[in-house]
């Protein structure tokens, strides 16, 4: 009986210590997952895409592509330091992350997946998003829950170190019919439910319209 107890204590204890860790993350983890959304909601039906083109300027093309490769890149880099932080196994376990880590899963593999979508196009391996994650940590330490270089840091170094990991998704980000890619809108989907569950109280906007809605 007392091993029990014992046994029941320690799971208890670990519950609390992953669903704390989760907490510690939460709003992070949202605002890098609404950045990210709202980049693809405006890829998909708001013809950012011309942007990529360079219609407007050379600059403004860079920045455009560059902005969403770090979106996407921020967003890897959080969830990574999130499942470092509580540890794979008990994220994927315990009651109270288990939902949160399923989705998060989810949308490492609409991304990662090669034949889900159709073929190659756009899909980025879980060693590259791992990659891509731990190159996006901040060399400098802070006081903040998380670690992440900013975007003008992203900038200068993109094509030293981060573009070997990316060049593909970004030639896949500038290919024409990228805003029809089911693999983009099942990401908008996903991320719209991840957003939803962390967080079902708040209402976001992009570009004048409620992201819950159009995430649903």
């Amino acid at each position: 009986m007392r091993r029990d107890h014992d046994r029941e204590t320690r799971a208890e204890q670990r519950r609390l210590a992953a669903s704390e860790q989760l907490d510690k993350y939460r709003e992070p983890l949202i605002l890098a997952a609404v950045d990210l959304w709202q980049r693809v909601d405006n890829i998909r039906l708001k013809n950012f895409r011309w942007y990529f083109d360079g219609a407007d300027s050379e600059w403004r093309s860079r920045i455009a592509v560059l902005g969403t490769l770090y979106r996407f890149a921020k967003y890897w880099s959080v969830v990574d330091q999130l499942r470092r932080s509580i540890g794979v196994l008990r994220f994927e376990t315990d009651e109270d992350t288990r939902a949160t880590a399923l989705l998060l899963s989810e949308i490492d593999g609409t991304l990662s997946s090669d034949s889900r979508f159709g073929g190659r196009t756009l899909m980025v391996w879980r060693e590259e998003q791992r990659g891509v994650a731990e190159l996006m940590r901040s060399p400098e330490p802070n006081d903040t829950v998380i670690s992440i270089i900013g975007f003008a840091s992203f900038v200068d170094t993109y094509e030293q170190r981060l573009k070997p990991w990316l060049s593909d998704f970004e030639r896949d980000l500038r290919s024409a019919g990228v805003e029809e890619s089911p693999r983009m809108a099942e990401l908008q989907r996903l991320l719209g439910q991840l957003i939803d569950q962390l967080d079902p109280g708040r209402v976001y906007v992009s570009q004048g319209s409620a992201l819950r809605s159009e995430a649903r």
